[in-house]
């Protein structure tokens, strides 16, 4: 079988879609299937003005890193990433149906809104013809938002996805979004395609930086645990709660301890604010950017992940890919009831759940599991458990060929 698999967000901009992305062409292109994946190209050429081929904000934790050939082939865009104008959207839209001309794919997966709209825009172009067979939309979360607000993804988002005979999402939590929006078309005609871990997470690290190198590099004093954020710095990841939890810490309990954050984003700055008004500067590092071959190791340096995610401004978590990443190296989480998290968090069972900006709930959980080591450890274990028997990405490819 044939695929072409359309994503804004792919690598060296990689996010939760990105990784998403990435992952499912593999499991596709290992079970045998030929797969393309068509992308913006980032690099400056394609984009006058900008500083660099990425801007450190732009990307979250700089799973940029890719010794590896890929199983799959990457074509770029030439017309820039089209996300702007309309007209350069047009332009783009062009250069996808030379895409499917050329390669003529049996199945065409669509992987964020950008994408969507971009096909509805190459069918226009057509005249309204389709030339693939199948055409299989992902949902995600947060652009369910954007599909009953933004102009342009209600023009063209929302004809690809009453076209389709099926669309499918990321967690069971972002198919019932569809239905409490009023979305009831699409809603009775979802499937939860879900999500899985990438086989390196389950692997032996194949990396030359060891959790003893990482540690030197944090500051992190000898003797001391880690609570660990890996995320992309901005307001709806909750990394500010986060730091205002950990200011509530008893001083005792937080000296034994030292929080790492890795990522990067636009709210760095302001987080950093934060760190030296609460006066945390000696117990909290910024780690910037984690090559995706060093992530493993990343999460094995700690003894507790953190994520008090939370909406902002119609963006959700429909369900929290590094919550499972931690839970493939034996690591329990802290998160909230938010989104599609408690699919990827059972509470009790692989972690603590508390109400998105219940500070106070917060604290005393975070507490909690910093001072019973057995309690971690048991919920690291069931974690990892639970990773192993949900979320695999040949599952989730299983699952979108039945429909094919």
């Amino acid at each position: 079988m044939k695929v072409l698999l359309l994503s804004y967000e792919f690598r060296p901009w990689v996010g939760g879609i990105g990784t998403y992305a990435e992952e499912l062409a593999a499991s596709f292109a290992l079970a045998g299937d030929e797969v393309v994946v068509l992308a913006p190209d980032y690099s400056i050429e394609a984009r006058p003005g900008w500083k660099g081929t990425v801007d450190e904000t732009d990307h979250p934790t700089g799973r940029t890193e890719h010794p590896e050939p890929d199983p799959f082939e990457v074509r770029r865009f030439t017309s820039g990433r089209g996300t702007g104008p309309l007209s350069q959207m047009w332009s783009l839209a062009g250069e996808l149906n030379r895409e499917i001309d050329r390669f003529a794919p049996d199945a065409l997966l669509l992987l964020d809104l950008h994408g969507t709209m971009l096909f509805s825009l190459a069918q226009l172009r057509r005249g309204g013809a389709r030339r693939v067979q199948s055409v299989l939309p992902i949902l995600h979360g947060s652009e369910i938002y954007h599909l009953q607000k933004g102009r342009k993804a209600r023009l063209f988002g929302r004809r690809v996805l009453d076209s389709v005979p099926y669309l499918y999402t990321n967690s069971e939590w972002t198919r019932e979004l569809l239905n409490s929006m009023g979305e009831s078309r699409w809603y009775n005609r979802a499937k939860v395609a879900g999500i899985g871990v990438a086989r390196r997470f389950h692997q032996t690290p194949d990396t030359t930086a060891s959790v003893e190198e990482l540690r030197t590099r944090w500051k992190v004093a000898p003797g001391r645990r880690v609570l660990l954020t890996v995320a992309r710095l901005v307001d709806r990841k909750g990394i500010d709660h986060v730091l205002q939890c950990w200011s509530r810490l008893p001083v005792q309990l937080r000296s034994d301890w030292h929080y790492v954050i890795v990522g990067l984003g636009p709210e760095r700055g302001a987080l950093e604010r934060i760190v030296q008004s609460l006066g945390l500067s000696d117990s909290v590092t910024f780690g910037g950017s984690a090559p995706g071959s060093e992530l493993p190791t990343v999460y094995d340096c700690c003894d507790l992940y953190v994520q008090l995610s939370r909406e902002v401004d119609g963006t959700v978590e429909g369900l929290g890919l590094t919550f499972l990443e931690a839970a493939a190296r034996s690591k329990p989480s802290l998160a909230t009831w938010h989104g599609g998290i408690p699919e990827a968090i059972a509470d009790g069972e692989s972690g603590r759940l508390v109400p998105p900006g219940d500070l106070a709930a917060a604290t005393e959980a975070l507490e909690t599991l910093m001072q019973d080591e057995h309690l971690r450890e048991k919920l690291g274990i069931q974690a990892k458990a639970r990773v192993r028997e949900r979320f695999n990405w040949q599952d989730v490819r299983s699952r979108l060929v039945a429909d094919l």
